[in-house]
């Protein structure tokens, strides 16, 4: 559900917004590891993941999911080399595409307006 949230709330954002939650992603990751770089993140990172490291950054400005009611439901992090937090790749792992699971949480997101197949995941 928070990686449908995130990709959501980011696509209801303004371009100042997307940069700021962009900023706290880029700083979140720290450059410290391979992939990293603002560039590597908005051109190599598939969707999912874009969407559920904005999701962390999110939830570190205190932005509330897009809709109403919503709290962001995220993995506890933990801090590897001293460097980032695998919170994001955690819950990124977790995502399935295809699962039932992910079916209900596209007929929620319906029953909200949301169109779910515009979010690119």
């Amino acid at each position: 559900m928070a990686i449908y949230l995130a990709a959501y709330t980011y696509q209801t954002m303004t371009l100042a917004k997307r940069q700021e939650v962009d900023g706290q992603v880029y700083e979140n990751l720290d450059g410290k590891i391979a992939g990293a770089s603002p560039f590597e993140f908005q051109r190599l990172y598939p969707p999912p993941v874009k969407a559920a490291c904005r999701a962390f950054a999110m939830n570190d400005l205190g932005i509330p999911p897009a809709i109403a009611g919503e709290k962001w439901n995220l993995p506890n992090a933990k801090r590897l080399w001293g460097a980032f937090s695998n919170a994001p790749f955690k819950l990124h792992a977790d995502y399935r595409p295809m699962n039932e699971a992910t079916i209900r949480v596209q007929s929620y997101l319906e029953a909200k307006g949301v169109e779910w197949r515009a979010l690119d995941l």
